[in-house]
């Protein structure tokens, strides 16, 4: 049995390493939003700070801190299993730092293959749909921020984990609305099949 969690741990964490090289190298192509300033303090990943550049430079922090990461996940796996130390509850506690770290990289862009947001890719293929619900008194975001408060969140439905944003300014939610409207397929399908 440890052996089966063994396995299939080792090809979770394989799973997780190839999703950041993915991003790492997403990051490089053109970036459609934000491209200035202005599009930067109009998106947050988290709450109470906009997000930084689509760049190694401005994301370097959470690079760091997410390679750290997952070296550490990838030294104690390869210990326990090199020691014989197959038991269950260690594997979930090597794991259990996934649980909190998703957006370590405070990133949000979005380019013309896809949607990058924390330490995921989202390919335009694999969104199923996506919404804005105005941050009011009854959202969980509201009374953590003035900018965010009777503002936008943006909830991507994927084929898999959800991902969101908080858009601050009617022009972004425009701008992002008019591009999730241009790439997203779900949206091509409809309109070809005469739904939209």
């Amino acid at each position: 049995m440890e052996l089966v969690v063994a396995i299939i741990l080792s090809i979770l964490l394989c799973f997780y390493i190839i999703k950041f090289v993915q991003v790492l190298v997403k990051m490089n192509r053109k970036v459609l939003i934000p491209n200035h300033e202005a599009d930067l303090k109009a998106i947050r990943v988290h709450v109470e700070k906009d997000v930084n550049a689509p760049t190694y430079a401005s994301q370097k922090m959470g690079i760091i801190i997410y390679t750290c990461l997952l070296l550490l996940i990838l030294v104690l796996f390869i210990l326990a299993v090199s020691f014989k130390i197959l038991v269950t509850p260690l594997y979930v506690f090597i794991f259990l730092p996934f649980m909190n770290f998703g957006n370590v990289i405070n990133l949000f862009a979005v380019t013309d293959e896809g949607i990058l947001v924390g330490n995921r890719f989202i390919a335009w293929e694999h969104i199923k749909s996506h919404k804005f619900v105005t941050i009011d008194v009854n959202h969980k975001f509201y009374g953590y921020s003035k900018e965010v408060d009777e503002k936008y969140e943006l909830k991507i439905q994927t084929k898999g984990f959800p991902a969101y944003c908080i858009v601050t300014t009617n022009e972004m939610k425009e701008k992002l609305n008019n591009i999730m409207d241009k790439y997203a397929i779900y949206n091509n399908e409809s309109k070809r099949a005469g739904l939209h």
